[in-house]
């Protein structure tokens, strides 16, 4: 064990001893970039929760009743993730303001530009559920599938299993099988 250097951090500092600005500068922009991390996947993981629930409410069997109640929760959903998306940025802008003393650089304008647009787009996907919820089956309706037409028709499987009760069909010279 020689040689090797004690783990960081492996006793706690005496009382009354103060952190260095270079310690707290890097513990500042360590924890912005994780924040930033974070700012950036939540509105992939509203929006994938909000187009699994619109998917649900398009794609399966569901009452009006079921369909406006996975809408109405997209859409509470999305104006929870505006708010946790601005107390997300505001502490980031209070940590931001701390790196900015230690830099002493000057501070950008706009700074709530981009989770501004992203809680723009989670509003109008709000309304959007929101406003199909009141009446599910006209924005949500299952039209029956088309037929091809011509030559390229679907046609009925010949391999299909046969109702209970049909007598099968009677088996050609060609379609039996010699042993």
């Amino acid at each position: 064990m020689q040689g090797m250097a004690p783990p960081r951090n492996s006793n706690p500092p005496p009382e009354g001893a103060k952190v260095s600005d270079e310690s707290a500068y890097e513990q500042l922009c360590t924890d912005f970039r994780a924040l930033n991390a974070i700012l950036w996947q939540m509105p992939v993981i509203f929006t994938t929760l909000t187009g699994g629930l619109w998917f649900a409410v398009a794609s399966f069997d569901l009452t009006d009743r079921g369909r406006s109640a996975l809408l109405l929760f997209a859409g509470v959903a999305d104006l929870i993730m505006i708010a946790a998306l601005g107390r997300l940025r505001f502490v980031m802008e209070k940590m931001r303001l701390k790196i900015v003393d230690y830099d002493r650089r000057p501070s950008p304008t706009w700074n709530y530009f981009t989770v501004s647009l992203m809680g723009v787009l989670l509003l109008v996907a709000a309304l959007g559920s929101f406003y199909a919820s009141a009446d599910p089956s006209t924005w949500f309706a299952k039209s029956e599938p088309k037929q091809a037409s011509g030559s390229a028709a679907v046609q009925p499987d010949p391999c299909a299993r046969q109702l209970e009760g049909a007598r099968p069909a009677k088996p050609t010279g060609k379609d039996q099988r010699r042993g």
